[in-house]
């Protein structure tokens, strides 16, 4: 099941500069730098996973977009690992709210 971890004033910068990462893997991806954008991502996941623990919603996006790069770079066994992960979180979250 998911854990869900609202971040508190103290991960407040961290996600700021998570979300900030992922914002220029994206705009690296766009530009077909995807070397560029993976380390941005995976900056991004590591911030996320220390601020809101494994299972946020937060680390499911950025999962998430690291498994449509993977595909971009023609990564499948990454891409298929990287999205079972995050529709993993999701699917918990949506077995919560759905009680």
């Amino acid at each position: 099941m998911a854990h869900f971890h609202l971040h508190d004033a103290k991960s407040t910068p961290a996600m700021s500069k998570a979300v900030q990462l992922n914002n220029e893997a994206n705009r690296m991806m766009k530009q077909g730098d995807y070397i560029n954008a993976e380390k941005k991502h995976l900056e991004a996941l590591a911030l996320k996973v220390k601020a809101t623990g494994g299972d946020s919603v937060h680390v499911a996006n950025t999962r998430g977009a690291l498994g449509e790069l993977y595909m971009k770079m023609d990564r499948l066994e990454d891409a298929q690992k990287a999205l079972e992960h995050a529709d993993k979180i999701r699917s918990g979250m949506h077995s919560f709210l759905s009680r």
